[in-house]
């Protein structure tokens, strides 16, 4: 999955998220931001029994604009397994310009 957003403007009022049993795999993914601009007002997140797994994600963000106002989180019974896990990591570079 590659993703590439430019001048992404994005309000989002009363946004109201339930996952249970939620089971999300993301392998190989690549994100690419310029301009990003989020508002987010009363936002509320229950989430329970949510297992992520997230392999080899590559996240460049420039110039990000991030106005959270309300925000709500409720994580209930939130479950990370990791076995065997081998992280390597050579030659990162991170650079975030006016976050």
């Amino acid at each position: 999955m590659y993703i590439a957003i430019d001048d992404l403007y994005m309000a989002v009022y009363n946004l109201y998220i339930a996952g249970d049993n939620t089971y999300i795999g993301i392998d190989d993914t690549y994100i690419v931001a310029d301009n990003l601009y989020i508002a987010v007002d009363d936002l509320y997140i229950p989430v329970n029994n949510t297992y992520i797994a997230i392999d080899n994600t590559h996240i460049a963000v420039d110039n990000l604009y991030t106005a959270v106002h309300d925000l709500y989180i409720t994580v209930d019974d939130f479950y990370i397994v990791t076995d065997n896990t081998y992280i390597a990591v050579d030659n990162t570079y991170i650079a975030v310009d006016n976050l």
